[in-house]
């Protein structure tokens, strides 16, 4: 598992291991807020890591391109996205599932806007949360994650696609 709001980890699991995720856990470690890593949720994805997978065994090798992602996200409807404030905003959840592909947009440092704007971190974390549930429940799951999103570093952003991880990572 991993929090969905961390652009490192997500970078390492999704894009360098190859994880992929169709279930999200909502304060999976219960709602205690004393800790600094949790006073915003302890909201997870739960991660299948299949090793076997070719998928796997191309990142794992250093052979996967992250090219064919990069090119896609500009077409892909975000879910969530960024405002010219910095915060998100959420589409309509028909229109977008009703697409093969779609996309969640994260901050690269939800660590650092929790320290300078808690109000804004939480606003990151409500929108993503239901981004995902939603998502996943109607059929998607993650299969990508970027740093760099229409054409430029900065945020980051998961792409998800509708169907079965079985189906998507087949093992070998």
């Amino acid at each position: 598992t991993f929090d969905p709001l961390q652009s490192r980890n997500a970078h390492l699991n999704v894009a360098k291991l190859g994880v992929v995720s169709d279930k999200y856990k909502v304060n999976f470690y219960g709602p205690e807020t004393s800790s600094v890593l949790h006073r915003n949720g302890t909201d997870r994805l739960w991660v299948q890591w299949r090793l076997t997978s070719e998928r796997v065994q191309q990142r794992l090798q250093g052979k996967h391109s992250h090219n064919d992602v990069l090119d896609a996200l500009p077409n892909v409807m975000p879910l969530v996205r960024f405002n010219g404030d910095g915060k998100p905003v959420t589409s309509d959840l028909a229109e977008a599932t009703a697409r093969q592909r779609i996309c969640i947009e994260i901050p690269s440092d939800i660590n650092l806007i929790e320290q300078k704007a808690p109000a804004l971190a939480k606003a990151w974390r409500d929108a993503t949360r239901w981004a995902f549930s939603e998502s996943l429940k109607a059929g998607f799951f993650v299969a990508e994650f970027c740093r760099s999103i229409r054409g430029k570093q900065g945020p980051g952003a998961y792409l998800l696609q509708k169907g079965t991880v079985e189906e998507f990572v087949a093992e070998i």
